[in-house]
Formats: structure tokens, sequence, C-alpha cells
């Protein structure tokens, strides 16, 4: 039985150079064509994703924003929502349980017409438990105790962020560097 990529030498003749592109899409640069049918164009060049350049230019149009708000509004503005946002949470989670509690009182209530079911029985007790310990706490975010500690921390926080994704998009530029230059050498080795 052929294999995804020995598919159509299988079934008619192919060419060297189209079984070899056929089968480079599972290594080095080509391995995101993976996913994608076999018979989809590989591209002549690689663009790199604009991912971290779009972060990194709006962390720098945050850290430019942030030198011109007032402070003690942006800290009241960001605490009452992330309160409320808290408040959420505390409330959908407690829904969750009672919820859960109310399902295993359920479970508890029914008899299991087998001593096979019982099994079925114990298995819901476990999942339900499993979902208690999973689901039924929430997530408090913490909010900056003053104005200008939270305009330090928001500060740092975008300036990290810049850094960050200053780095990881020049990581990205040198990756598709590689990937076209893998590419090229290996068009290069076929069209010999």
């Amino acid at each position: 039985m052929p294999t995804g990529y020995t598919t159509k030498l299988y079934n008619e003749p192919q060419s060297f150079k189209n079984f070899i592109m056929r089968c480079a899409r599972a290594f080095g640069a080509l391995v995101n064509l993976r996913g994608e049918p076999l018979d989809t164009p590989i591209p002549d060049q690689f663009q790199p994703s604009t991912y971290h350049l779009k972060a990194l230019e709006k962390a720098e149009a945050e850290l430019e924003q942030l030198q011109h708000v007032d402070p003690e509004a942006e800290w009241e503005r960001e605490t009452a929502a992330i309160t409320e946002r808290n408040e959420s949470n505390l409330l959908a989670a407690k829904e969750r349980r009672d919820r859960y509690m109310e399902m295993i009182a359920q479970v508890e209530a029914w008899e299991p017409p087998t001593p096979e079911h019982k099994e079925l029985k114990t298995f819901m007790f476990s999942q339900i438990q499993e979902s208690i310990k999973s689901d039924c706490s929430a997530y408090i975010h913490p909010t900056a105790p003053d104005p200008e500690t939270w305009l330090r921390d928001k500060t740092r926080e975008l300036e990290r962020s810049i850094e960050y994704h200053k780095i990881e998009y020049q990581k990205e530029l040198d990756r598709t560097a590689n990937r076209n230059l893998w590419l090229k050498q290996l068009r290069e080795s076929i069209n010999v």
C-alpha cells in the first residue's frame, strides 16, 4: 500500500524532481506544509510571520500612550475592571461547583440495575470529582496597590514585551532566511 508521498508514483509515472519535492514537505524548511494537500505548490520563497512584528508595534504604541495618561484615572479604571472580572470568575466557579454537587447527589441517589453497572457509578463519581478539582476555583487577578505602582508595573511589562518581541521577530527572520536557503539549495540540486 503506498504512502501519501508515493501515491502518485503508485498510480502513474512521476519525475524525480516532482517526487523529491513531494517528499521534502516532511523535512526542514517545508515541514510546515505537512498538513497541506501534497499537490499544493511549494512557494518560491517563504515570508516571515508578522506576529511578533505586530505585537512589537502594539507594545511600542501602548508604551507611548502610557506616557500621556493620567495614572490615577487609569489605575482606578483598571482596578474596577479587574474587580468586576474577579467577581464574575468567582460567581462562575460557584455556579459550576453547584452544578457538579447537584449531579453528585443524583449519582448517589441512582441505584445501579446490576452489579456490572456499579463500575459506571464509580466512574461517574470520579469524573465529577476530577472536574471539581480543575473547574471550581477562580483565578483572582491582582490589582496594583496605588497609581504609582500601577504605572511602574505597566511600563516594565511593556518594556519586557518590546524586548521579547524584538528578539522573537529577529529569530523569525533568521528562520525564514534559513528555510529559503534550504529550499534554494534543494531546487538547485535537482535542476543540475
